[in-house]
């Protein structure tokens, strides 16, 4: 379906749609990574994030989540929902 043909989302709602190619950021963490894909199979809904390195994963889209100025959402991501090696790297990154 065309976008331009959707009524306009309600305010404090969007379209799944409008969060592909959006980047997801952790207020701690920083850049998680690009959303590939938001899917909902009955548990809640889950965004598919690709990080700038390693496997893509999924984390949960939780009623926390901002979409800020820059287009960029804003939401805690719990590190249980992160890829290990990514974490250990992001960890060896810092020096940890």
């Amino acid at each position: 379906m065309d976008r331009a043909s959707l009524p306009e989302p309600e305010e404090g709602s969007l379209y799944h749609a409008d969060l592909i190619g959006k980047d997801v950021h952790d207020p701690t963490r920083g850049l998680i990574g690009q959303i590939r894909g938001v899917f909902d199979f009955g548990a809640g809904e889950m965004l598919d994030v690709k990080p700038p390195q390693g496997k893509a994963v999924m984390v949960p889209f939780g009623q926390d989540a901002v979409m800020d100025d820059q287009g960029l959402l804003i939401m805690a991501v719990d590190a249980v929902w992160l890829d290990d090696d990514a974490e250990k790297e992001t960890n060896r990154k810092k020096g940890e």
